[in-house]
């Protein structure tokens, strides 16, 4: 499995893919102003008020890592995953979106960059499953290298992984998906009102790990459509 960060050239192409419009959404305005504080913003409303919210099996957590693996291999153009994909059936627990990409013979340079960047939505699942102790720093890419045991036992057994599949608690669950919400809202508001981003946070890291969180807590049944606005 291979690792790259392909950085620089996202902020060249975020109007063209238009990741950074879902990056920096205001769809759920907020009663503030560029003088308010971005520490801890109490007067936030609570990400899952009057709500019916839907949360993930611990089976169909797994199922989506597996899915984030294959995608990410492709995007890393692995010559193995196709195979690996086809003889364990991966596909079917792609989104339609990652199966069109998986399916794209020569996908382009800025939508692989795309792809490459679930790597950090993979953080708060493997986090939830208790195979990640802690969350890693908001403002450092993550180094799957680090979990390349955990990860080897994932690949060689996709099924024994979903059946042994277990999640943390729901509140331990919400807890850091109201985090992370917080977080992409204190780089909104940096974004918004020409603020310094904070040192500790990297908006698209935020961004890919919040995505993942909401989708865990059950903002939405469908990866693709996981609303991300503050």
């Amino acid at each position: 499995m291979r690792f790259l960060a392909f950085f620089a050239l996202i902020i060249s192409i975020i109007s063209i893919i238009g990741f950074g419009k879902k990056l920096f959404s205001t769809k759920r305005d907020l009663t503030t102003n560029a003088s308010e504080p971005t520490q801890n913003p109490d007067h936030l409303p609570d990400s899952n008020d009057d709500l019916q919210l839907n949360p993930p099996t611990a089976e169909q957590t797994a199922q989506r890592v597996l899915a984030i693996l294959a995608i990410f291999d492709k995007a890393h153009q692995d010559d193995q995953i196709d195979q690996w994909v086809a003889s364990n059936h991966i596909d079917q627990y792609f989104s339609n979106e990652e199966r069109i990409f998986f399916n794209t013979s020569s996908p382009d340079e800025k939508i692989r960059i795309r792809f490459s960047w679930r790597a950090e939505g993979l953080v708060p699942l493997l986090w939830a499953l208790g195979i990640i102790d802690e969350m890693p720093t908001l403002n450092q890419m993550v180094e799957l290298g680090q979990y390349e045991q955990a990860l080897k036992s994932i690949y060689n057994s996709p099924q024994s992984f979903i059946k042994s599949a277990s999640l943390r608690s729901h509140q331990e669950i919400e807890k850091l998906e109201e985090h992370l919400y917080h977080q992409h809202w204190r780089t909104r508001d940096a974004y918004l009102f020409k603020k310094p981003m904070p040192r500790e946070l990297d908006p698209w890291i935020v961004y890919e790990r919040r995505y993942a969180a909401s989708w865990l807590v059950g903002w939405s049944e469908d990866w693709d459509e996981v609303p991300t606005d503050t």
